[in-house]
């Protein structure tokens, strides 16, 4: 089951970090959005894998993106977004969108400041977007309750974690591990290092897994959606019949 867990972290990331608006209209002094799409770059600290940057550029014209490049404040190139890597954003009243998700390595010199994302079109009309790097791990939350392991207990009422130093939100994701390990809840942005469990969400007899994803800000006009972001693994909890 852990392997499957691990496959589907970066699908959860995504609907954390991709953003309700792409118009440059309502974020005229932020330099992460621009008429064809906004664009952020993330200092991921993942269990099981070394820290590595994730790249995000989502779009409502994405069938007219040709590339997406990214480039560090040296100039030199850190890499391109690969647009066959993507998940569909559906919301009433708004067009399809897509954002596209790529991995990439943080590659000597590590270095702070500008980055920036070069967004050419099919129409050969070219944007710049630019989002500030600080180039820092945020550490993973530690001390989780219920803890990794724990069996036949009762429905706990809250989840719990020790505080993560220099955090300011969390979200908890709980998978049903008896119905295909499918997702049955991500919570929104949590500013306490606590979730209060929706009453008849774990149920007797269940089996659970849940972790826990950490960010610095939230929707910084340097720093973008967020900069640093931490992510536990995955652990497990069984409730009494």
């Amino acid at each position: 089951m852990k392997t499957a867990w691990l496959s589907t972290l970066l699908i959860v990331a995504a609907s954390i970090w991709v953003p309700a608006a792409v118009s440059s209209t309502n974020h005229k002094n932020d330099p992460h959005y621009l008429p064809v799409g906004f664009f952020d770059l993330h200092v991921c600290n993942w269990p099981d894998r070394k820290p590595f940057f994730l790249a995000v550029f989502s779009s409502y014209q994405h069938d007219k993106v040709k590339r997406v490049n990214v480039f560090a404040p040296n100039g030199n190139k850190v890499g391109g977004i690969n647009l066959a890597n993507y998940r569909l954003i559906r919301k009433e009243g708004k067009p399809l969108k897509k954002a596209f998700l790529t991995e990439m390595e943080l590659t000597e010199p590590l270095q702070n400041g500008w980055y920036r994302a070069e967004i050419e079109m099919i129409n050969g009309a070219r944007y710049i977007a630019k989002d500030f790097v600080e180039i820092r791990l945020l550490p993973r939350a530690l001390n989780r309750i219920p803890a990794a392991g724990a069996t036949n207990i009762a429905a706990p009422r809250e989840l719990k974690w020790d505080p993560v130093p220099e955090a300011k939100f969390y979200r908890v994701v709980i998978k049903d591990l008896w119905n295909d390990e499918k997702m049955v809840y991500s919570s929104k942005l949590l500013k306490e290092p606590r979730l209060v469990v929706p009453s008849g969400l774990l149920q007797p007899g269940g089996y659970y897994s849940w972790l826990v994803h950490a960010r610095d800000v939230n929707e910084d006009p340097v720093l973008g959606d967020f900069n640093r972001g931490s992510q536990t693994d995955a652990i497990e909890f069984s409730i009494k019949p």
